[in-house]
């Protein structure tokens, strides 16, 4: 039974990771994600550099990553 109270046992889940540095974006696509039955987010990280430790480590399906270039922060 997944998170979401959904029955996944006759299915595999896609495992997941999401990599993005806005926090409230990251955790509200986490949440929807989980809450679809269909996707196992298995990992989140705030920056690329975090994000490429947790795909290495965790080795997810898919991965969902969206991280402005350092240069770019704060514009």
């Amino acid at each position: 039974m997944s998170e979401s109270g959904r029955d996944t046992s006759a299915r595999r889940l896609a495992r997941v990771v999401v990599v993005d540095d806005h926090p409230f974006f990251r955790d509200g696509l986490s949440r929807g994600l989980r809450q679809s039955g269909y996707l196992d987010v298995v990992g989140e990280a705030g920056t690329g550099r975090e994000g490429l430790e947790l795909i290495r480590e965790l080795e997810p399906n898919v991965n969902s990553a969206r991280i402005r270039p350092a240069h770019e922060v704060g514009r």
